[in-house]
This record gives C-alpha cells, sequence and structure tokens, in this order.
C-alpha cells in the first residue's frame, strides 16, 4: 500500500506544478498563485484537523517538546514548490522532476548515512550510488536528446 500511495503521490507532483503555473499565468505572480494555492491546502488542512481527536493537546505537546528546526517543513515546502513553478516552464515537467528527484537523491543518502534529523543511519551503499548514476544519465538522455 505506501509503494501504490507513494506513486501516485509523485505523478500527482507533475500535475500540481502545471497547475500552479497555470496559476501563475492567471494572477501575474509566482508569489500570489502559490499563496492562493497554500491557502486552499491550509483550508482543507484545517477541515481535516478539525476532523480528529486530540488535535488541539497534541499540538501543545508538540510545540513543547520538538526541536525548532523541526517547524520549517512549510517553509522548505514554499521554496520548492516555488523553484518547481520557475522551472517547468523553462526545463520543462521531464527535466525538472529528474533534477529534484537526484537532489532528492543525493540528500537522501546524506541524511541516512550520517543519520542527521534524529533518523536511523544506514550506509552509502554501491547500489544507491548506481542508482543516483542511473538517474544523472536519465537527466543527459532528457536535456540532450
Amino acid at each position: 500500500m505506501p509503494f501504490i500511495l507513494l506513486l501516485l503521490a509523485g505523478m500527482m507532483m507533475p500535475v500540481q506544478s502545471a497547475a500552479n503555473v497555470q496559476l501563475r499565468s492567471a494572477v501575474a505572480s509566482p508569489y500570489l498563485a502559490l499563496a492562493i494555492a497554500y491557502f486552499i491546502g491550509f483550508v482543507l488542512l484545517t477541515i481535516l484537523c478539525i476532523t480528529q481527536k486530540n488535535t488541539l493537546p497534541t499540538l501543545f505537546h508538540a510545540v513543547k517538546t520538538k526541536p525548532s528546526w523541526a517547524w520549517f517543513g512549510g517553509a522548505i515546502g514554499v521554496i520548492t514548490v516555488l523553484a518547481n513553478l520557475e522551472a517547468v516552464p523553462v526545463l520543462g515537467a521531464a527535466l525538472t522532476f529528474a533534477l529534484i528527484l537526484t537532489g532528492q537523491m543525493v540528500m537522501s543518502i546524506v541524511i541516512d548515512h550520517f543519520g542527521f534529523f534524529h533518523m536511523p543511519k544506514r550506509k552509502v551503499s554501491a547500489a544507491r550510488l548506481i542508482g543516483i548514476a542511473s538517474v544523472l544519465s536519465g537527466i543527459l538522455l532528457i536535456r540532450f536528446f
């Protein structure tokens, strides 16, 4: 089940970028386009949170116990989506997401290897490095052929 869900989530990322590009062309501002998109997401998440039990006590506990860097995921998301919004019209969806995938794989291997952000350590393997090299080869094929 997680594999199918993740595959579907990955398939939605280029759709999200295409929607954001269209919204940007309608409002003539990447920042306003993302503000609208994130506002809609905020409303949806607020509805989902309201329907869950113990949301506020859980939030108050998290504020007291989690490190300050754990609260910056939303800001990182804005930067990531803004980069997608700017890159897709110039590079195309395939090259944009191939580059994103490469960045994700490289950073994931670094996080796994060193156990950054309280993640369990996993050593770098030849297979993982070959995986990154394969994606880099794919980028070259997408870009130049």
